[in-house]
């Protein structure tokens, strides 16, 4: 009698949902939201930060303690700049911290651990460029300057070998000083400065700007 009691509450409870269309689009949106952010609570190794309206360049650099990646204008122009964002890998376990330098201010862009602040706001990119290449003009296309064509030069840092690729963390659209910057960088030149511990090295795949 209990069996035929339950089974009929659930064909009940279906009949309900069946027949009352919000109750199971509401259904299906909690369903759906519960698993996105219980996702995004415990997912593994992956953190980041809403990412809207950016203009990305695709590649593949992988930084070293003392990696600059240098993002400047092929004409000498000032590149706008509202926000500064970036995505990639990080390998190894040791703390990690990257920092924009533009016009003689620096800006945290991300920071894994506690490592202390080593990069001076004046800091200007040192060292021997060691490769220089065009990026697409159209990845980076600005509302008053539609035209204007980006170039990258990557002074290598200390590199590693032998770190392990197991497990890496993802890092994605990280801006923790420059999700908004106002126009307070613009510069024709930004650099990208990576500071982190030996045995750990940031696999850089996107730089968006907006």
């Amino acid at each position: 009698m209990k069996k035929a009691v339950k089974k009929a509450g659930r064909k009940a409870h279906n009949y309900h949902l069946h027949k009352n269309p919000k109750a199971l689009v509401v259904s299906i949106v909690g369903a759906v939201l519960a698993l996105f952010v219980f996702s995004w609570i415990y997912g593994s190794n992956y953190t980041g930060y809403v990412n809207v309206d950016i203009n990305t360049v695709h590649f593949d650099e992988r930084a070293y303690d003392g990696t600059r990646l240098i993002i400047s204008s092929a004409n000498g122009q000032a590149v706008p700049m509202g926000a500064a964002r970036i995505s990639g890998k990080i390998y190894g376990k040791g703390d990690v911290s990257v920092y924009l330098v533009s016009g003689g201010r620096s800006f945290l862009v991300y920071s894994r651990g506690n490592m202390p602040e080593r990069l001076l706001p004046t800091d200007e990119p040192k060292g021997v460029v060691a490769r220089t290449s065009i990026l697409d003009s159209s990845s980076f296309s600005f509302a008053d300057k539609p035209e204007m064509a980006l170039q990258l030069g990557v002074i290598e840092g200390n590199v590693q070998n032998g770190i392990s690729e197991e497990l890496p963390l993802y890092v994605r659209d990280a801006c923790r000083e420059t999700c908004r910057l106002h126009g307070s960088a613009d510069s024709s030149m930004y650099v990208f400065v990576f500071e982190m511990d030996p045995g750990t090295e940031f696999e850089v795949t996107d730089i968006g700007f907006s």
